[in-house]
């Protein structure tokens, strides 16, 4: 095996999302972006890289739901309290705090937070 890589699907708005995250988090970078051929507004093959980690992106078109559920979360580590906060203050513009940002057993610093398009992120941050 060589590696999970999520795969994320939109009806409409994954280059938006692809360009939101690139804006927020550091080391952040679209290393692919191809639209349909038929649909030049929709991606059929999205390819952004956060922290090392490859995500994948694809819109469904306007006639096909892609629900986006918070049982599924991306968990991000954090290197400082700023880093922490700079990128919380932006996910949760339009978005929707689900828990903290809080200290629980294990870390300084959690939170929990599905952005404006759906996709829910947790960062923590640990001072071990």
């Amino acid at each position: 095996m060589k590696k999970i890589i999520p795969f994320i699907c939109f009806q409409t708005q994954a280059q938006a999302a692809m360009n939101f995250y690139k804006e927020i988090f550091p080391d952040c970078k679209i290393l692919n972006l191809e639209f349909y051929p038929d649909r030049p507004n929709l991606v059929l093959k999205g390819h952004l890289r956060i922290m090392d980690q490859d995500f994948y992106f694809l819109d469904m078109g306007p006639e096909n739901a892609a629900p986006i559920d918070w049982g599924i979360s991306f968990l991000m580590e954090m290197s400082s309290e700023k880093e922490f906060y700079t990128i919380f203050e932006r996910l949760k513009e339009k978005g929707k705090i689900i828990m903290g940002p809080e200290a629980v057993p294990g870390f300084d610093l959690v939170t929990w937070i599905t952005d404006k398009y759906g996709v829910t992120w947790q960062l923590v941050l640990s001072s071990e």
